[in-house]
């Protein structure tokens, strides 16, 4: 019966372990947002940046007739905003040597802090013998320190650090208790596992990487260890099944 709480548990131990393995991801679309006005602007859609990375805004404008507008008559002004609605940027967007893109630069001396920003473009067109033209876009995109979708916070990452410190704290208990050499020699190693991935999420968290990957190893090595201490579990108590002990009728004898 024992065995079978033991067994019991460890499953338990497993399921908990589960939510490490959703990944991140990230979504890289193209968007095209159509007006009813005289000009289109096209735009290469990302959600997420790279905290501390150099990255481009980068703009096609087309009129009517889906020509390509240059910038010898087209002029397009950049508003950029942060998530308290702080106008932080507003710039006259660059032309590309291509005479294709027109674009600007976002560094951290413009994009801070990661978070959440939104952006409106309007670009005005004035071709010769003809009527002027303008339109505009607005969307918003998100700064974190991975560039992914599914970045665990600070808050997160703490509460993983601490999961990991009561775990390894669980093991050492049993390992002060246990008075046989191979269950004393288990619970101090996993104890220095869980140490070394606690190690890790510091690490990670002060670097601003992701610790996905180092839960990913966590749980499968947690998986491989449990599935054979089940296996070995279930496998003794089918042995005792089959083949009782018979200390109780030596000592039945015995009387």
């Amino acid at each position: 019966m024992r065995k079978l709480h033991a067994l019991f548990f460890v499953l338990l131990l497993v399921l908990a372990s589960l939510p490490c393995l959703q990944a991140a991801q990230t979504v890289n679309t193209v968007q095209y947002i159509l007006q009813d006005n005289q000009l289109n602007i096209v735009y290469p859609k990302f959600d997420y940046f790279k905290w501390g990375r150099t990255f481009y805004l980068q703009f096609h404008v087309f009129d009517s007739n889906a020509t390509m507008v240059r910038n010898t008559t087209c002029r397009c002004l950049l508003h950029v905003y942060n998530s308290t609605d702080r106008h932080i940027l507003e710039r006259n967007v660059s032309f590309d040597t291509n005479r294709v893109d027109f674009f600007q630069i976002l560094n951290t001396t413009i994009i801070k802090a990661p978070g959440f920003y939104s952006f409106i473009l309007q670009c005005n067109n004035s071709p010769p013998n003809k009527q002027a033209q303008f339109g505009f876009i607005s969307n918003s995109f998100e700064v974190t320190r991975t560039g992914e979708q599914d970045e665990p916070s600070t808050r997160q990452g703490t509460n993983i650090l601490i999961a990991c410190i009561l775990i390894a704290a669980f093991y050492i208990g049993i390992g002060l208790v246990s008075k046989e050499v191979v269950p004393k020699f288990f619970s101090f190693g996993m104890a220095g596992i869980q140490a070394m991935i606690a190690a890790f999420i510091v690490y990670g968290i002060e670097m601003g990487n992701t610790i996905i990957p180092i839960l990913r190893i966590n749980f499968w090595a947690y998986l491989v260890t449990f599935f054979g201490i089940g296996m070995f579990a279930l496998y003794s108590a089918v042995q005792d099944m089959i083949n009782p002990p018979k200390e109780h009728e030596n000592k039945k004898w015995e009387k």
